[in-house]
């Protein structure tokens, strides 16, 4: 069974891309990542996944994706703030708080939807802790990874890795003379590290 990061994983990569690619009018970025969701949403669908899941899932990204916009800093999308995602989906604005409730309600046991949340997280989400407040999201990244299956750890880090070469091989096809450019590389060098830290991890309780 196709896991439920599978099907969300073009998504990361389409915000990624159309950031590297400065995308500049947001009703297009808009338009190109409903269309993402929608056939992330179906794919897991046609996996067997249930509607409840695939919300919870699709939530998370959702969340993700606005933030990395907004981040960005990109001027033309600084609309987006009055018309993100989250609002349109969900009519919600504080997704930065409610994500981690979200996460927190979760059963223990639902790997397949922790898993996209803590992708989202290692892949830069802060939400409600900020930039400054990393110790206490760490220790939040940390708790859920160790409480993931060993299969789905070793599955994470391999996908965050590609998720790194993804970005890495958009940045070599551009000029290094944008502000934008800045940030996702220190995105893309945060991942590195989390990707370290997670193989590290692993060696030692494989031991």
């Amino acid at each position: 069974m196709m896991r439920l990061l599978d099907c969300y994983i073009p998504v990361f990569t389409c915000v990624l891309r159309m950031i590297q690619q400065q995308v500049n009018h947001a009703e297009e970025l808009r338009q190109t990542l409903l269309a993402a969701l929608t056939q992330a949403q179906n794919k897991a669908r046609l996996h067997g996944y249930g509607l409840q899941d695939i919300e919870e899932a699709n939530f998370a990204v959702v969340v993700w994706a606005d933030e990395a916009i907004l981040c960005a800093g990109q001027k033309e999308l600084s609309v987006w703030r009055q018309s993100s995602l989250q609002a349109e989906l969900y009519d919600a604005e504080l997704g930065g708080n409610t994500f981690f409730d979200r996460l927190a309600a979760l059963v223990p046991d639902n790997y397949q939807v922790r898993l996209v949340y803590v992708f989202c997280l290692l892949s830069g989400f802060y939400g409600r802790y900020g930039k400054r407040d990393n110790l206490e999201l760490h220790n939040i990244i940390h708790q859920e990874l160790e409480n993931l299956p060993d299969t789905l750890r070793r599955y994470i880090s391999l996908e965050n890795h590609r998720l790194m070469n993804t970005g890495d091989n958009l940045l070599e096809n551009k000029r290094s003379n944008n502000k934008w450019r800045v940030k996702l590389i220190l995105l893309m060098l945060s991942l590195t590290l989390i990707y370290i830290f997670i193989n590290v991890y692993l060696l030692n309780i494989g031991r």
